[in-house]
């Protein structure tokens, strides 16, 4: 239940970023926020488990966690900077970039969950 809860605020969350013209900007920096302590957050909860995980999903992870830390850093320069072109393009390729390491991510955990699936009916037969 705690993980499909994350997942909803986290593609709620996205789609609210990628309105920026519908949010503004003073939304869109608070959204940000919020995604970065959701994730942040996450990891945390998470972290035991991810020493043991194999390379493949470490890499994924670890490409989802920079991608984020791109996006807060290129954020948060973006005013300071009175909107610099470069950084503005940094800014939307981390986001791009980040999007889709959630959705690798995502059919990660779905394969992870599949195989499960399949092991436990394995287990009843």
């Amino acid at each position: 239940m705690r993980n499909k809860l994350f997942v909803g605020a986290n593609a709620v969350l996205c789609v609210l970023l990628f309105g920026v013209k519908l949010t503004g900007p003073l939304w869109h920096a608070a959204f940000g926020v919020m995604l970065v302590i959701i994730n942040v957050s996450h990891v945390c909860m998470q972290f035991e488990k991810m020493k043991y995980r194999d390379k493949k999903i470490q890499l994924v992870d670890g490409v989802l966690m920079a991608a984020l830390l791109g996006m807060f850093v290129t954020g948060m320069l973006m005013h300071p900077l009175n909107g610099i072109l470069a950084v503005k393009i940094l800014h939307k390729l981390t986001a791009l970039l980040f999007i889709l390491s959630m959705i690798a991510h995502g059919l990660q955990h779905r394969k992870k969950t599949a195989k499960r699936g399949a092991a436990q009916e394995r287990k009843e037969a």
